[in-house]
C-alpha cells in the first residue's frame, strides 16, 4: 500500500539544506499545499523550482493524481493550444487518428507544472488566462468544452514584474497565476548551506559510480577547498554546485577533495592545473602545490579581476587579516605586480 505521507515527507526532505532560507521555504511549500490556488515560482535558472513544484504537489491533496509537466520553452507556440488543450482528429495535417487529450486533460484531478511560462507567447497567454478562470477546455477542432480539476503551478526563471512592465507578459495573466508565490532563492543568498549539499552531491555521485572503484569515491571535502566554495557567487546555484564537485570528483583517486581538484573552477581559471613540464620532471611537494594555488588565486582576484582586498577575503572565505598576511607572505604588490617576498614561490622564467 503506497505511504503517501512518508511520500511527501520524503519529497521535502530531499530539498537540502538546514538554513533559514531552506526552513522558510519548506513553511511555504507547505501553505501552498494546503490550497487548490495557482501558485507562480520564480528564481534564477538552477535554483531548484522544479523540485518546489514537486514538493508542493507531494504535499497536496492531489499527491495521489497526476502531476503532469510542460517546459513553455521547448513547445513552438503554434503547437502549443495542441499540446496544452489536446485536438480532435482531422484537425489538422499529421493529427492522430481518433485525436489527442491535451496535458491538461492529463492533470485532471492533479498539478499541472507550466515551466518558463515567461516564454509563452503572448496570444498563447490570453488563451490561458481563458482556461485558469472557467477550468475548462476546448480541443483544437473540436466543439465541445471539458470540464476539468486541475491545480496549476507555473515557474518563471525572469523576475515577472519586469516582463509585464516590458509588455512581455500579459498583468492580468500575471495577477491570475500569483495567487501564492514562491521565490527560490538563489545560491549565494544561503552559503551556510553549501556544506550539506555538498556532501549529498558527492554521496550521490559515489553511489552512481559504485561500479568504478576508481573515479569519483570522494567523500570529504578539505578545509580550503570548501573556502574556496563558499567564496564564490554560485551564477549558476545549485547546478553550477553540482557541475563543478563532479569535474573535481573526477580528478580525484583519494577519499578528499583538495584545491589541486578545483583548478579550472571560475576563480582561479586564471591559475588551471600545469602541464608537466618535461624539461624539470619530478613532482613538486604538497606543500609548494598549496603555495602556488593561493598565490595565484590572490593575485587573480586582487589583480585580474582587480577586487579589493575586502571583497577578496570574502570571495576567499578568509578574514582580511589573513589576507593581508598571504600578500605579504607571498609578495603581492598593491599593483598586482610580484615583488620579492619573504617565502614566496619563485618560478622559472
Amino acid at each position: 500500500m503506497l505511504d503517501l505521507h512518508n511520500d511527501a515527507k520524503a519529497v521535502l526532505d530531499g530539498i537540502k539544506g538546514s538554513g533559514e532560507v531552506i526552513r522558510r521555504l519548506k513553511d511555504d511549500i507547505r501553505l501552498c499545499a494546503g490550497s487548490d490556488s495557482t501558485v507562480l515560482i520564480s528564481g534564477e535558472t538552477g535554483t531548484g523550482k522544479e523540485m518546489i513544484a514537486h514538493a508542493i504537489h507531494a504535499t497536496s491533496r492531489r499527491r495521489a493524481r497526476a502531476f503532469v509537466e510542460l517546459n513553455c520553452a521547448t513547445i513552438p507556440g503554434n503547437l502549443f493550444e495542441s499540446e496544452l488543450f489536446g485536438y480532435e482528429e482531422g484537425s489538422f495535417t499529421g493529427a492522430r487518428k481518433g485525436g489527442k487529450a491535451g496535458l491538461a486533460e492529463l492533470a485532471d484531478g492533479g498539478s499541472l507544472f507550466l515551466d518558463e511560462i515567461n516564454a509563452l507567447p503572448i496570444y498563447m497567454q490570453a488563451k490561458l488566462l481563458r482556461f485558469l478562470q472557467e477550468k475548462k477546455l476546448r480541443r483544437v477542432g473540436g466543439g465541445l468544452t471539458k470540464s476539468v480539476d486541475v491545480r496549476v503551478i507555473a515557474a518563471t526563471n525572469e523576475e515577472p514584474e519586469k516582463l509585464v512592465k516590458q509588455g512581455r507578459f500579459r498583468q492580468d495573466l500575471y495577477y491570475r497565476l500569483n495567487v501564492m508565490e514562491i521565490v527560490a532563492e538563489p545560491l549565494r543568498n544561503r552559503k551556510d548551506d553549501i556544506p550539506e549539499l555538498a556532501r549529498c552531491f558527492m554521496d550521490n555521485l559515489s553511489a552512481a559510480s559504485c561500479g568504478n572503484s576508481e573515479r569519483r569515491r570522494a567523500r570529504a571535502i578539505d578545509g580550503e577547498a570548501m573556502r574556496l566554495l563558499l567564496g564564490y557567487d554560485w551564477p549558476g546555484n545549485v547546478r553550477e554546485l553540482q557541475n563543478v564537485l563532479e569535474r573535481a570528483m573526477n580528478r580525484c583517486a583519494g577519499p578528499t577533495l583538495t584545491l589541486e581538484h578545483f583548478c579550472d573552477f571560475p576563480t582561479r581559471r586564471r591559475a588551471r592545473c600545469p602541464a608537466p613540464d618535461k624539461a624539470n620532471a619530478g613532482p613538486s611537494s604538497l606543500r609548494e602545490i598549496k603555495r602556488d594555488a593561493e598565490l595565484r588565486a590572490i593575485r587573480d582576484l586582487l589583480c585580474a579581476q582587480g577586487l579589493s582586498r575586502k571583497d577578496a577575503a570574502a570571495r576567499l572565505g578568509i578574514s582580511r587579516q589573513m589576507l593581508h598576511r598571504k600578500i605579504k607572505e607571498y609578495g603581492i604588490g598593491a599593483e598586482g605586480k610580484d615583488r620579492p617576498g619573504p617565502g614566496a614561490p619563485k618560478h622559472p622564467e
